[in-house]
């Protein structure tokens, strides 16, 4: 089962982008096995997700949210 951490979540209004860290760990040591890093793109009305986008580029994720600028990576993470 994948563990997930979360890096980074970056707030751009009605979307919401989460950088996270996806570990597979071994079964019988629980040492991390391989990790992959993501983008979670996902977008809000109402405090409901209406669409969830997975993509495996930090930078294209801040695009599909609207956050182009390189300046965006660098915002301070949202609890």
């Amino acid at each position: 089962m994948p563990h997930y951490v979360i890096d980074q979540v970056v707030d751009a209004g009605e979307r919401v982008v989460a950088f996270v860290t996806v570990q597979l760990r071994w079964k019988e040591t629980g040492e991390v096995g391989t990790e992959q890093a993501v983008a979670a793109v996902f977008t809000l009305r109402a405090g409901t997700v209406l669409r969830c986008q997975v993509l495996l580029d930090r930078q294209e994720a801040l695009e599909v949210a609207g956050l182009g600028g390189s300046d965006s990576a660098g915002r301070e993470p949202r609890s």
